[in-house]
């Protein structure tokens, strides 16, 4: 009898010990690759902060300077649409009114304006949300309902009123580099077509031709496009100019294979182009407009408080809606309109106080360690920003834990080898489909934070962000990729 018991004790250590080397072998693993990471050449001049724990137990599993500041990119916008959902709910939708002032008389004729008054929507337009904007099309719905009305001359101008946000505005800390370009826009409180615009372009040849560009949609009126785009084997075109600049700078090369090539520019004054797009739309279905299309910004109209009368008001989606395609497509745009509601709504009485400092001081009021983190934009585009691996990651635990709006906020979050930025990342291997996380990338700056589903059902929360590594960022990429499919691994 001894000699069984001794047996089965024997052969429970030895399974025991199997159990715990399989633990260990991928835990070494894991240590093993970030030891190799952190005396990678390419990294020998960078700044390196990795973070991650198990969310049910809270066992940290690695941490390698989680409590240093560094530049995140866009991983930063899980810091702005988990604080969204959290002060506006999942079902939040914005407003856009379309309004008038005056009289209208028995011949039709208006003797005032009409106004599109913006109420912080930044997907009005979009052509991701067709359902919402065209089906049927949002601005002949507004000219429907005007010309119902029985208007049918209109003696003031179509004005486009952006007040909620305040003037428009690009970030201060942006590059120039980067705000001519689509993913630098505007920030207007009234936004229309993703605050971008479409130059379609026609390559030479042969390599080192030059360029023609073929049509701007939609039409840009009064803007001048100078093209100094040239014929090569690669996309290297940039757009520059600002905010309300009536010139636009084309540099760089097009890939010489298309016939016509589209590269995107951030709108200098979308407003003004909310504004012009229903007075033609009216003229075309034959309402008469005295004055020109204008904005509640120019100096005619900066102080008009008139009363005025709703003719039609337009719903943007769903904020769990617009939060997917912040996240997983990583709309500068929209991260940015979600830090002007939260810096409008959040503590309203405080109307001093900035929308960054807003947001920082309500992850505190939830228990997370602002200490170190600089903010000075929602997206996550400004270098002046910094954020610790640790904050970023207590956040996502945060979410996880107490969160109500967690799977709303979990399915923004592009999927490994599935969608968006991490759709061409961890294919074929453990990690595909277990890892949701949002991926930030500006020059010499990447960056990884999220949730993984490892080998044992164990929930991870990470986070990885390496600023100033000398190699290319593709091969960057693929260096963290691989700890990232450690993580998957993991079966403790």
């Amino acid at each position: 009898m001894l000699k069984h018991y001794i047996i089965f004790i024997f052969c429970l250590i030895i399974i025991t010990i199997n159990i715990n080397a399989q633990e260990f072998d991928f835990l070494s693993k894991l240590n093993i690759d970030i030891q190799n990471f952190k005396k990678d050449n390419d990294l020998l001049n960078a700044s390196i902060g990795i973070y991650a724990v198990d969310i049910n137990s809270g066992i940290v599993l690695t941490d390698i300077n989680s409590d240093l500041s560094l530049v995140p990119a866009s991983t930063l916008k899980i810091i702005t649409t988990s604080a969204a959902l959290e002060i506006f709910g999942k079902d939040y939708r914005f407003e856009t009114t379309v309004q008038y002032d005056g009289i209208i008389d028995s011949s039709g004729i208006l003797w005032g304006n009409i106004y599109i008054k913006g109420g912080g929507d930044p997907t009005l337009g979009s052509k991701m949300f067709n359902k919402y904007y065209y089906e049927p099309f949002f601005i002949d719905q507004w000219t429907e309902a005007i010309k119902n009305l029985g208007i049918k001359t209109i003696s003031g101008s179509i004005i486009g009123d952006s007040q909620i946000f305040g003037e428009e505005y690009i970030q201060d800390t942006w590059i120039w580099g980067d705000i001519g370009n689509y993913y630098g826009p505007c920030i207007s409180g009234l936004s229309i077509f993703d605050n971008e615009y479409e130059v379609i372009v026609k390559p030479g040849l042969k390599t080192g031709d030059s360029t023609t560009i073929l049509r701007i949609n939609p039409e840009l009126k009064g803007i001048k496009f100078y093209n100094k785009l040239v014929t090569s084997t690669y996309d290297n075109s940039n757009i520059f100019g600002s905010l309300y600049d009536d010139k636009r700078y084309i540099t760089g090369t097009i890939p010489i294979k298309n016939n016509e090539y589209v590269i995107k520019g951030s709108l200098p004054n979308p407003t003004l182009l909310a504004a012009q797009s229903l007075n033609d739309n009216l003229i075309k279905h034959g309402v008469f407009i005295a004055q020109a299309p204008t904005t509640s910004t120019s100096n005619d109209y900066i102080n008009l408080k008139n009363n005025r009368k709703n003719i039609f008001i337009t719903y943007s989606p769903t904020l769990e809606e617009i939060l997917y395609y912040t996240n997983t497509y990583s709309m500068n745009l929209y991260a940015e309109a979600l830090l002007k509601q939260i810096g409008l709504n959040y503590d309203k009485n405080n109307k001093s106080e900035s929308n960054v400092s807003k947001l920082i001081r309500f992850w505190n009021s939830k228990g997370i360690d602002t200490k170190g983190l600089f903010l000075n934009d929602g997206c996550g585009l400004s270098r002046y920003s910094g954020v610790t691996a640790r904050q970023l990651v207590d956040i996502l635990v945060y979410m996880k834990t107490k969160s109500k709006y967690f799977d709303s906020f979990y399915n923004s979050l592009p999927i490994a080898g599935k969608s968006g930025s991490l759709k061409h990342m961890c294919n074929n291997s453990s990690a595909e489909g277990n890892i949701h996380a949002k991926t930030g990338y500006i020059t010499r700056v990447r960056s990884y934070t999220g949730y993984v589903k490892t080998k044992s059902g164990k929930d991870v929360a990470f986070a990885i962000m390496v600023n100033n590594f000398s190699c290319s960022p593709a091969e960057m990429k693929n260096k963290i990729e691989k700890i990232m499919i450690d993580f998957s691994e993991l079966s403790f």
